[in-house]
């Protein structure tokens, strides 16, 4: 996926490995909230042009703020390490 975008690398945390890592890291975030009930998650595609890809995260935000309700922690203080 993102190995196939230009410049793919060029950054220093943009290595197949860490990325990986970082995914494993949101999807477990992702089945928490979905297994509580809590929280939606929105999956933003990053193909095509800037304005495309700001086109799509526009429109999740404006869906988020019309149906915005109360902010809640990730976890508890101290509880992430």
């Amino acid at each position: 996926m993102a190995e196939s975008r230009g410049g793919f690398g060029d950054e220093r945390y943009e290595n197949s490995t860490h990325q990986n890592a970082v995914r494993g890291v949101f999807k477990t975030l992702r089945e928490m909230d979905e297994s509580s009930g809590e929280g939606k998650w929105y999956d933003i595609y990053a193909e095509g042009s800037i304005d495309e890809v700001k086109g799509r995260i526009e429109t999740v935000v404006k869906e988020v703020m019309e149906n915005v309700g109360p902010v809640k922690k990730l976890w508890k203080d101290g509880e992430y390490k």
